[in-house]
């Protein structure tokens, strides 16, 4: 590799091996269910998402966020427009968005 950076060019191969030694190794993922009704974790989920992001907070917060991305476009400041609709969208459909992530165990 005549001409080349001989440290960078080993970090992108470490990288690289790093990355297919931890995509072999992991042995599945699952999705988050919602908890059982009764339980504790069924409280939190239920104040978190169903009350505050999906009730009159959540709406006010998405519709918030959208005003703010209609100001920053007028302003010329894309990145902080792209992520205040990603915000909204995120907030309009917490529940399902939490319900389809999926965790490695």
């Amino acid at each position: 590799m005549k001409g080349s950076n001989p440290i960078k060019f080993s970090l992108i191969v470490m990288a690289a091996m790093m990355l297919i030694a931890v995509s072999v190794t992991v042995p599945c993922a699952e999705a988050f269910t919602k908890p059982a009704a009764g339980s504790f974790a069924y409280d939190i989920y239920k104040i978190g998402i169903t009350d505050l992001l999906q009730g009159p907070a959540g709406f006010v917060g998405a519709a918030l966020m959208v005003v703010l991305g209609i100001v920053m476009i007028l302003r010329g400041q894309w990145s902080i427009t792209v992520g205040a609709f990603l915000a909204a969208g995120i907030m309009a459909k917490a529940e399902t968005i939490l319900t389809s992530l999926g965790s490695v165990i």
